[in-house]
């Protein structure tokens, strides 16, 4: 495989790659709704929500720092519905929201940053006050983001967070709602957001932000099905084990046209003391063509073979909703030759139970808040 074509078919792959992402979680939200006979009765109590946004962006490096030059303010409008109990996972997540959602905002430098609109999924939470008037939740985002301005080594050298115009978008958000009658609630939250393209390209330091809102909610359509209340059977199994294989690839730290593949093989330890939540821990071993080239670059030293390998131990919480778990990682190199960032990194993502002992694993490896790599891969469950 020459370099031209190597080049070209890389280009392709992370077209794709980005792309793909919203025609995967279209599936798992909707294949997670399929798993009774009145799977078509997606919609119920749907709301459409407006909300504003003021805030700032978290200058979590240096460089960012120098750059932020104003707040930034942007809005929300969001479709979501209410599920009713369809599986038990409904019932012990005490009967989330769900929908779509966009947003616009600004990133505290138009002139370098630009500004962001946002296509994105999520799920709302009550933690308390459910069927009152007042309640609290918090709710988690997951989508894409299109920014007006990337770095380009002509027209936007100093733009070090942002290097692709699509990239990806994550927020917790946590909103205290009032209800004022049977169509009408007004809220008020604090969430937090990040744009990165996982390493897709270079530079790609990311960007934090941290916003108050205002928001009002209107129902359209209003309750439809009655709520169920399913039995919660016991769980007969706590403890899980998996093996996950995963691959990718990420750009070149020194700003070029190369792109590296990285490799990570996990084994993962999880135990379930009640069906939504869970803990646990594992070794990572990771493969990474980018490590040799970033060492010679920094130290000025030739690299070997072993310095391409790392190996660490993680620990881990997990949240569980019929076959999707989140996950949230944290782990530490045992074996490194070389660290680019840190010598511990985090690891957030999804794995979804595609059969009984197959799942599909997506996640994002970290250090600090800087992205290393994104990991799509297979996962084995015994």
């Amino acid at each position: 495989m020459n370099s031209t074509f190597k080049m070209k078919f890389l280009r392709i792959y992370k077209t794709i790659y980005l792309r793909s992402i919203y025609a995967l979680l279209f599936f798992i939200v909707f294949s997670l709704k399929a798993n009774s006979s009145d799977s078509l009765k997606l919609i119920n109590d749907l709301t459409i929500s407006a909300r504003v946004n003021h805030g700032v962006i978290y200058p979590h490096h240096s460089a960012i720092q120098y750059l932020v030059k104003e707040r930034i303010t942007g809005f929300e409008i969001c479709l979501t519905t209410q599920s009713y109990g369809r599986t038990i996972f409904d019932k012990l997540y005490r009967y989330p929201r769900y929908g779509i959602g966009f947003m616009h905002t600004t990133l505290g430098n138009n002139e370098i940053f630009g500004k962001a609109n946002t296509l994105f999924l999520f799920m709302d939470f009550t933690t308390a006050g459910q069927n009152r008037r007042l309640s609290l939740n918090y709710g988690i985002n997951f989508g894409l983001g299109c920014l007006t301005k990337a770095f380009d080594p002509e027209n936007n050298l100093m733009n070090i967070a942002i290097s692709s115009p699509i990239n990806f978008f994550g927020a917790l958000d946590l909103k205290l709602n009032y209800h004022i009658n049977e169509l009408n609630e007004v809220n008020a939250g604090l969430k937090f957001f990040h744009f990165s393209n996982g390493k897709l390209g270079t530079p790609n330091l990311g960007l934090n932000s941290a916003v108050l809102s205002l928001g009002y909610n209107y129902r359209i359509i209003p309750y439809r099905y009655k709520r169920k209340e399913p039995n919660l059977p016991e769980i007969s199994k706590r403890s899980e084990y998996e093996v996950v294989l995963s691959g990718g690839i990420k750009a070149d730290d020194q700003v070029t046209d190369k792109y590296y593949y990285i490799s990570s093989l996990v084994f993962d330890y999880k135990y379930f003391p009640v069906s939504r939540y869970g803990f646990g821990a594992g070794v990572d071993f990771f493969y990474d063509q980018a490590l040799g080239p970033n060492k010679t670059s920094d130290l000025g030293t030739e690299y070997s073979n072993s310095d391409l390998y790392q190996a660490g131990i993680h620990a881990g919480i997990y949240s569980r909703y019929s076959r999707l778990t989140i996950m949230f990682q944290v782990g530490d190199y045992i074996y490194a030759t070389y660290c680019k960032h840190a010598s511990f990194y985090s690891r957030i993502g999804f794995r979804y139970k595609i059969h009984d002992h197959i799942l599909f694993n997506f996640s994002l490896k970290s250090h600090y808040a800087i992205a290393d790599f994104v990991e799509w891969g297979v996962a084995y469950s015994f």
